[in-house]
């Protein structure tokens, strides 16, 4: 695909905030050797200076895809930038980049709003401070930047609902996997189990019966209750279920999401057995369990 020139500010409706993922900001500029960075005609919220720097409200992806540079933030301070880094910018945090004036650079970028990308920054999916990302910038990621660059251009008065999530999943994916405490405590785990955890965790959300999940795991029904007991994780069945409520304890604490929404993405099936589930674990029902989490009562 040809190189794309330009930037597109969005329009944002009552109807994007609601749907927790938008589009604000794409662009593809090519800066020359020493030539004034950034270019004008930004709004003022996005525009700068390197003396005073800047901070949006937005989560932003800018591409070095060629050219060297500089980034700072008031902690580590000024790295240099080479063509392939990314940076990461979180809403809020003070930053300033430029390209140098021996090279300039291309630069390509999303910028996007909505508390979805708040909630992946909260559940550790996405870094809590803006940095660089080195060698993140792959070819298909950019070809995925160039693409929805397209479809903003061909309707610039527009905000589509897809499109905050194709940036989305940019940002996700340069990101790169999150640190997962869950494979580190399943490292602890005899070998036998550590198949088994890693089914039940995996396929929960889904109706899961007891002799499956040892089928599964290449161990008999009983052989596996055993191996569970041993290592202090109760019964396979009730393993499903503590997996199935902690998974509800996410979406009731961090979403708007309703009970029978809820009760069928964490695969309890119907919003009655989530509240039996529930409440035999937990000792309330999930509505006054999320009640007191939003009240900041225990």
């Amino acid at each position: 695909m040809g190189h794309m020139k330009g930037f597109y500010y969005l329009p944002v409706g009552s109807s994007a905030l609601r749907g927790g993922c938008y589009l604000t900001s794409i662009g593809s500029l090519r800066y020359k050797e020493g030539q004034k960075y950034p270019v004008a005609n930004h709004p003022p919220e996005f525009d700068f200076n390197w003396k005073t720097g800047r901070t949006v409200a937005d989560f932003a992806l800018v591409f070095v895809v060629e050219g060297e540079g500089v980034w700072e933030t008031r902690d580590p301070g000024t790295v240099p930038l080479s063509s392939g880094d990314a940076l990461f910018i979180l809403p809020g945090q003070w930053h300033r980049y430029r390209p140098s004036p021996s090279t300039g650079w291309l630069e390509k970028w999303i910028c996007l709003r909505g508390h979805v990308a708040h909630g992946f920054v909260k559940a550790g999916v996405l870094p809590n401070s803006s940095q660089v990302i080195r060698g993140r910038v792959k070819q298909e990621m950019e070809d995925r930047i160039d693409r929805l660059f397209k479809d903003v251009a061909s309707h610039p008065q527009e905000n589509l609902p897809s499109w905050g999530a194709r940036a989305l999943a940019i940002l996700l994916e340069c990101c790169g996997d999150p640190d997962e405490p869950e494979a580190a405590a399943r490292e602890t785990i005899p070998p036998p189990l550590a198949k088994a955890v890693q089914f039940i965790e995996d396929n929960c959300h889904r109706p899961l019966r007891l002799a499956g999940v040892a089928t599964a795991c290449g161990l008999g029904l009983r052989t596996l209750e055993r191996h569970f007991a041993s290592a202090g994780l109760g019964s396979v069945g009730g393993y499903i279920i503590s997996q199935r409520v902690q998974r509800a304890q996410v979406l009731l604490q961090q979403t708007g999401m309703t009970i029978k929404e809820i009760s069928f993405t964490c695969g309890f099936g119907n919003p009655g057995r989530m509240i039996y589930d529930f409440r035999a674990i937990c000792g309330t029902t999930p509505a006054k369990w999320r009640a007191g989490r939003l009240t900041g009562s225990s």
